[in-house]
């Protein structure tokens, strides 16, 4: 199976086109805070042009869906569903919790904590949060926002590695030494490989919803509208 895997849910785009037996056939990632709306889909061009392989050979659609940038998670999103219902293909949404801590994994072959805390940026004075044992297969707390305070409670007399593009803010604000590793966006060859393992073992979000730990915040106008009476 072939599986064509999008993220701009954090920072920048990523890109991957994965086969299940020979791996990664092409892979692309560019670093950007905005655009991901210009850059995503000529990323999407440029690396199903490197892999050697047409649209037509894509068996699955893998995107993360979240929880992340507003803006960014609903671009890739729709990207994905677009490509999906021209190709007739089904799309699975992964998580941005469990592409971070399998991108960490990968990295560090395996790694050697047995509690993992993940932390997304939020651009406000929490985070998101979500707690591992071992591996994505064991959660051990439920995804939240979370204030600083909040997240120490929850992790107080556990052995764990901070990971994630929030943790160096993290760490600032609770004072204290912690172990972490900063990871800005997950690998795109692990967004594959989860949204492969998720249609084998039939966990498949077909309507691939976006991931909304706390909805956006809208400020309202100061001014008042005109009559136009």
């Amino acid at each position: 199976m072939r599986v064509l895997a999008l993220d701009s849910a954090m920072t920048g785009c990523n890109v991957c086109v994965y086969d299940e037996h020979q791996g990664v056939l092409a892979e692309k990632h560019i670093d950007i805070s905005r655009g991901q709306a210009e850059h995503l889909m000529p990323l999407v061009n440029d690396t199903m042009d490197n892999s050697g392989l047409s649209y037509n050979d894509i068996d699955l659609i893998g995107v993360t869906h979240g929880p992340g940038a507003f803006t960014g998670i609903r671009i890739g999103i729709s990207t994905a569903k677009s490509i999906a219902m021209v190709l007739d293909k089904p799309v699975i949404g992964v998580c941005c919790f469990e592409a971070i801590l399998e991108s960490y994994l990968y990295k560090n072959n395996g790694g050697e904590f047995p509690f993992y805390a993940v932390i997304l940026e939020t651009k406000r004075n929490d985070f998101y949060f979500q707690m591992f044992e071992g591996g994505i297969n064991k959660k051990y707390r439920d995804p939240l926002a979370a204030t600083v305070e909040e997240i120490v409670n929850l992790v107080a007399g556990k052995e764990c590695i901070f990971i994630g593009d929030g943790v160096e803010r993290f760490e600032q604000e609770c004072n204290m030494g912690i172990e972490k590793q900063n990871i800005l966006s997950p690998t795109p060859s692990i967004i594959a490989k989860i949204a492969l393992n998720n249609s084998k073992s039939k966990v498949i979000d077909g309507d691939c919803s976006p991931i909304y730990l706390k909805m956006p915040e809208i400020g309202t106008s100061k001014t008042q509208p005109r009559n136009l009476r």
